[in-house]
């Protein structure tokens, strides 16, 4: 009896702890297509997640969708969605997860079953299962007050200085920024500007365009985004942040117009298609 009352405490305890991080977000992402999916919101699975958080108080976007301003300079203002699809051959079962910008859980609902065979009612039944976690949290945002730096004066007096500019890049791609692999030639520029269409990879024709003072990487016929890419000191080096919140990587722009970028696996050369 004793342990059991222990797990209630430490679940609540849990529980109440990830409500109050999450009402420190403004923004969810909801991307238009998870990795379990073969296409774009097939069964309507991205669409139902939208209303769900919708219906649940949050501002929510599609990752294909145009973000408001501050959302666009500041990607750690948002939480994204991740669905994991575990089914087994008697049930659809799927739980939902929300992550930071640095690829952090925040949040974790439990599992959601159904029974149904036809896959879009059962997937419709099982993520509004799972979705009552979410719903449990009330949602209001509250956001983090910003941080007071303490200065002296010249009469040695303590005033507060308050910090108002946000972080226009998540700390992990700064930190990133400052890395230059040896294998991409910063010195190498190219009189190419970096919008237009690529072969990236399995992402097939991307194309590449301006957005604000940086660019985004659209893929498919659907456009739709899957990564920003950001400016640096360096007129052809860019930090490309995915939107699957991968490790943010360097690309360079080469001088024969192609695009370079830094893998894990090393770096891969993508060639400009227009």
């Amino acid at each position: 009896m004793k342990n059991i009352i222990i797990i209630i405490t430490i679940f609540f305890t849990t529980f109440s702890f990830s409500q109050s991080k999450l009402n420190n977000y403004k923004y969810i992402l909801v991307p238009n297509q998870f990795e379990f999916q073969r296409s774009p919101d097939i069964h309507q699975i991205n669409s139902l997640t939208k209303f769900l958080f919708n219906k649940a108080g949050f501002t929510v976007f599609l990752t294909n969708e145009s973000y408001p301003n501050d959302l666009a300079e500041n990607r750690c203002k948002a939480l994204t969605t991740r669905i994991i699809n575990n089914p087994n051959i008697f049930s659809t079962r799927v739980t939902i997860e929300l992550l930071d910008c640095n690829n952090n859980i925040v949040f974790t609902t439990r599992q959601g079953k159904s029974k149904l065979k036809d896959y879009r009612k059962a997937y419709n039944e099982a993520i509004r299962a799972a979705f009552r976690d979410i719903e449990n949290v009330n949602y209001q945002y509250k956001p983090i007050p910003k941080p007071e730096i303490r200065e002296k004066t010249k009469e040695n007096k303590v005033v507060s200085k308050t910090v108002i500019k946000d972080v226009t890049l998540p700390k992990s791609v700064v930190k990133k920024e400052k890395r230059v692999p040896k294998k991409i030639v910063v010195a190498e520029v190219s009189n190419k500007n970096i919008v237009g269409k690529y072969q990236i990879g399995d992402y097939g024709i991307c194309t590449i365009v301006k957005d604000n003072h940086n660019f985004k990487i659209l893929s498919g016929d659907e456009n739709f985004e899957i990564a920003k890419a950001y400016k640096t000191s360096q007129p052809n080096i860019f930090i490309v942040k995915w939107v699957a919140y991968k490790q943010p990587q360097l690309m360079q722009l080469t001088k024969q117009g192609n695009i370079k970028i830094d893998t894990v696996k090393g770096v891969k050369e993508y060639n400009r298609k227009n």
